[in-house]
C-alpha cells in the first residue's frame, strides 16, 4: 500500500471461494481518495440518499 496525501494505491491478491472451485485474482493499482471531513454534497452520489 502506498499513501500520498489524500490518495492511496494498493494491490490486492485474493481468492473467491465458490462451490465448484476457487478463483484466484489480483487487483492491481486499486486506488481511492479520502473525502473531505465534512462534505454534505457528496451523499447524493450514493443510492438511497
Amino acid at each position: 500500500m502506498k499513501v500520498g496525501g489524500r490518495h492511496e494505491t494498493e494491490t490486492i491478491v485474493a481468492i473467491s471461494h465458490h462451490a465448484d472451485r476457487d478463483y484466484e485474482f489480483i487487483l492491481q493499482h486499486d486506488t481511492c481518495t479520502k473525502a473531505a471531513e465534512h462534505d454534505p454534497d457528496s451523499g447524493g452520489q450514493f443510492a438511497g440518499t
